[in-house]
């Protein structure tokens, strides 16, 4: 990256640390600051607001139509109280080549390059378009994601490949495991415990639950789908 290249970054990183983007906050101002930034550049815009309209996700493209490279970024942090900060964490600070605030890491610092890539891109003759996604509520259970997700392929169709810049300790990752979240509950039937064979017991309904649980899992790890990139390679 060339100097003016990361001083450009930079000052842009500065102005996104400054918004206040903890989950528990609206993003609205982050998000106007992003669209403005965009829309300068030439950028097909599209706003998604989450059902309150305290917060909002933004797609943006540029270049000619096909599959492109998608880069994505969340806007809110985890929070900074009673954490002992020496510093203010909504202040980007620099000192001794480090920068110091709230989601310099996590991830405004990979926004700040998204959007100076952003500017340089508005300038290039691109063969490919450059496709551009923030969420919102990813730190509190990747919410904004979920809601904005089904008009991905009518909004961006579907990229050649994606970036998504989480840190993950400064080392690159392939691929992500994704995930399915049951709940399961277990009735029973009430009745004096001198009674209790003649009764359905919830808890023993349960403890099967589990036990044939415990027997997928013992399944996908001997007989199921493996990819050995990962540390345990099953699902």
């Amino acid at each position: 990256m060339r100097a003016d290249e990361l001083a450009e970054t930079l000052a842009i990183l500065d102005r996104l640390i400054g918004f206040n983007t903890v989950s528990a906050n609206s993003n609205l101002a982050l998000i106007d600051f992003v669209e403005s930034h965009l829309r300068d550049r030439g950028f097909v815009l599209h706003r998604m607001p989450d059902s309150t309209g305290r917060k909002a996700g933004l797609y943006a493209r540029i270049g000619p139509s096909g599959d492109g490279l998608l880069l994505s970024a969340h806007s809110d942090v985890v929070p900074a109280e009673h954490q002992g900060w020496s510093r203010d964490p909504f202040q980007l600070t620099r000192e001794r080549g480090r920068l110091y605030g709230r989601g310099t890491t996590d991830m405004k610092g990979f926004l700040a390059s998204m959007l100076a890539l952003a500017d340089r891109a508005s300038k290039a003759d691109l063969k490919e378009p450059l496709k551009l996604s923030i969420s919102y509520d990813e730190e509190v259970g990747c919410l904004g994601m979920a809601n904005m997700i089904g008009a991905l392929p009518d909004i961006l169709g579907t990229p050649r490949a994606a970036i998504v810049g989480e840190p993950t300790e400064m080392a690159v990752a392939i691929g992500h495991k994704g995930k399915i979240g049951l709940k399961a509950v277990a009735h029973g039937e009430a009745g004096h415990s001198s009674l209790a064979p003649r009764l359905e017991n919830a808890l023993h309904v349960a403890a099967d639950f589990m036990g044939r649980l415990r027997g997928l899992q013992s399944w996908y790890a001997e007989s199921g789908a493996r990819d050995s990139d990962y540390d345990i390679p099953y699902a």
